[in-house]
């Protein structure tokens, strides 16, 4: 252990790694070290490494028996510096800095200063250190996480395909000479968030007026009615009444009211070796028609 010796660690003791002075593709040795914190661990196969006092980037995992000594001066014979000079550890956006995974004894960090960054996806955590299920010493060590991220919005929840009413019918053989056509009943709609939508029948075919038979008959107007909008899902005036020189349409029904948002998370949530998870928000509520919309009915 670098801390309690004043001589230099031997070559003959663990791997070594330093980002400037490193290359992948080295031996691990003091003179020819590895540049990846990662790969100098999996080289050490629960050997000891030894990371010169400067900064490693990249999440890395130690599995416990394992151990990593910092504050090393790689310039000087890689003597102990790490009173006054720790090795830093940078990890990845959205992984642990340092994760410890379970295995066979004690896994010992000294003499490092582990940062995560800031959470770059939707609901991710910044975590410096996870121990999973392992055993371990952090020795002279600095532990610092970033900001977590904001989750995702909700998901939208989908338009109803066919948020109109279902039109009325016109009069069937309005202009027929020797009979009277009865106009078809309104379409029925079915509410997603419940109730129905009646479209108003159409009007009665007949002959215009000064004939034997009667005048074409309005329709009929839509329901239910929403008495905050009066004037909407009215019926449409028939040839030959009072008032009308030819056949008019219904006008269109009242709007429904727009549906609730959902409410925001509740709950403690849950802790993984990947991060945190809130409890998921409520899901919105659909929208519910203050009056059925009831579409234009021709007569």
């Amino acid at each position: 252990m670098p801390s309690t010796n004043d001589k230099p660690v031997d070559d003959a003791c663990g791997v070594f790694v330093s980002s400037s002075n490193g290359q992948d593709g080295n031996a691990g040795t003091k003179t020819a070290p590895l540049k990846s914190l990662q790969l100098a661990l999996d080289k050490a196969n629960g050997s000891p490494v030894y990371a010169c006092a400067e900064t490693l980037s990249g999440s890395v995992t130690l599995v416990s028996g394992g151990a990593i000594y910092g504050g090393l001066d790689c310039a000087s014979g890689w003597t102990y510096v790490g009173a006054t000079t720790k090795s830093s550890l940078l990890g990845d956006a959205d992984k642990p800095a340092l994760t410890i995974a379970k295995g066979a004894g004690t896994a010992e960090v000294a003499d490092f200063a582990i940062q995560a960054p800031n959470a770059m996806a939707a609901g991710g955590s910044s975590l410096a250190v996870v121990a999973d299920g392992a055993t371990a010493t952090l020795t002279r060590c600095d532990l610092t996480a970033g900001d977590a991220a904001a989750g995702a919005p909700g998901a939208h929840i989908a338009d109803d395909p066919s948020l109109d009413g279902n039109a009325g019918t016109s009069g069937a053989g309005a202009c027929d000479a020797g009979a009277t056509h009865a106009g078809p009943t309104g379409n029925v709609k079915m509410c997603p968030s419940g109730g129905t939508s009646v479209a108003g029948n159409g009007g009665d075919g007949g002959l215009s007026p000064g004939t034997p038979l009667p005048a074409a008959g309005s329709g009929k107007d839509g329901s239910p009615p929403d008495s905050a909008q009066p004037s909407k899902g009215k019926a449409g005036v028939g040839e030959g009444q009072a008032g009308a020189i030819e056949c008019s349409s219904g006008t269109d029904g009242a709007s429904g009211a727009t549906g609730a948002s959902g409410t925001g998370a509740a709950g403690t949530g849950s802790l993984t070796a990947s991060g945190y998870s809130a409890a998921p928000a409520a899901a919105a509520k659909a929208v519910t028609p203050s009056a059925s919309p009831t579409p234009e009915r021709r007569r």
